[in-house]
């Protein structure tokens, strides 16, 4: 079965698309989980916010580190078998933190939990690249990626609302037994009929000297640092620099947020409708926006009416942080299609270092400049992606 054969209309594609998008759902509400239940797992194993801090760096870590290997087996063993492994190695993480009784088991536990999210998105790419047609790849690609804040919601409402009466560890475990039952959900997928036939390390080498894809990659990068920036201090910069309360300041990121899910699915339809499936003008209108975007909230100030932040939010969230799907879509059209897993693993690697070095620039700009440089530097380096696949990037 290849992506020539099947329609939107084929009965098991909206089958295939509700597996895909719950496999992001069930991969990454854990994260969000133990975020909520996260005083009592410091109280409990008697470490501070810097432990904890390493406990979600390392689910961030592996990711990157499992990004290549895993495409690697996904491509040569099948979405099927890498599916289902994914949600079997990330409940089985989350019950390792659930029952942790020490800084070190928790620390083992969001390793196994980073593992099995890691092989998720390779793996849900390639079965969108494999199984739907051009004109309607984007927009699956999209919706399949809503899982993300879908789970990330459902976890921390769960669990935050579950754990007073139950206690950590029995929250955890539920949410252990439920990401193991949906590996069944790997029964939907197709089997692969087809494998490259490189070698593995051939393969890997191939989509490493792949220089449009990599030119790709490292714009994309480039805007997961803006991106996680912007996210991640946004509510800060609401209560710190504008002096809003807690509740705006949260309202303003969840607004962030709705949008980066509703733009994960509409860039994509964007694309396949209105662009006849063209990606690389999109990712520039986006790219564009998000930019004047970020300079604009380098103008915000105090004196502005809150509910003109509020305003702000939304386009921003939609520009800044909601172009994944796309992206990933881009990913697997660039590369050889019988390494598609390989190559948005590649992507992984670019993505994950962006977000990691983005953090901590942002807080550097704050901390030593304040929060209108930071801003501007933001903007500066969304321009800067763009301009890269602007210049660059040959879209096939």
């Amino acid at each position: 079965m290849t992506s020539t054969d099947n329609s939107l209309k084929s009965p098991q594609l909206p089958l295939l698309l509700v597996a895909l998008t719950a496999a992001h759902l069930f991969g990454n509400c854990t994260l969000f989980a133990v975020a909520a239940v996260a005083t009592d797992l410091k109280r409990e194993l008697n470490i501070g916010a810097e432990d904890y801090g390493w406990l979600i760096s390392i689910y961030m870590i592996v990711q990157g580190v499992i990004a290549i290997p895993g495409g690697l087996l996904i491509d040569y063993l099948g979405s099927r078998v890498v599916f289902a492994a994914s949600l079997l190695i990330a409940a089985a993480g989350t019950a390792f933190v659930a029952n942790a009784d020490t800084f070190w088991m928790a620390f083992l536990g969001m390793g196994f939990i980073g593992s099995g999210y890691g092989l998720v998105n390779p793996c849900t790419s390639k079965a969108v690249f494999d199984h739907f047609p051009k004109n309607r790849r984007a927009s699956a690609m999209g919706i399949k990626q809503t899982g993300v804040p879908i789970g990330g919601a459902v976890g921390a409402l769960i669990a935050g609302a579950m754990v007073a009466d139950f206690g950590r560890s029995h929250v955890l475990s539920f949410f252990a037994i439920i990401i193991a039952s949906a590996a069944a959900l790997a029964l939907l997928l197709p089997r692969q009929l087809e494998r490259p036939q490189l070698k593995p390390i051939s393969g890997m080498m191939a989509v490493m000297r792949d220089k449009n894809l990599q030119v790709f990659n490292t714009a994309i990068g480039i805007f997961q640092a803006s991106m996680y920036g912007m996210l991640a201090n946004l509510a800060a910069f609401c209560r710190e620099a504008l002096h809003a309360d807690p509740t705006l300041a949260s309202a303003t990121l969840s607004i962030a947020h709705t949008a980066s899910a509703l733009g994960r699915v509409s860039w994509g339809a964007f694309s396949d409708l209105v662009f006849a499936a063209k990606r690389k003008p999109v990712l520039l209108i986006i790219g564009a926006s998000g930019t004047v975007l970020l300079f604009v909230m380098a103008s915000v100030s105090a004196n502005w009416p809150f509910f003109l932040v509020l305003v702000l939010a939304f386009p921003a969230g939609l520009a800044v942080a909601g172009y994944v799907g796309l992206t990933q879509t881009i990913t697997v059209e660039a590369a050889d299609p019988k390494l598609t897993a390989t190559a948005v693993g590649s992507n992984r690697i670019f993505t994950s270092a962006g977000a990691g070095m983005g953090l901590p620039f942002f807080g550097w700009l704050v901390d030593n400049y304040g929060y209108t440089e930071a801003w501007i530097a933001l903007a500066t380096i969304f321009a800067l992606g763009t301009a890269v696949v602007a210049l660059f990037f040959k879209e096939k």
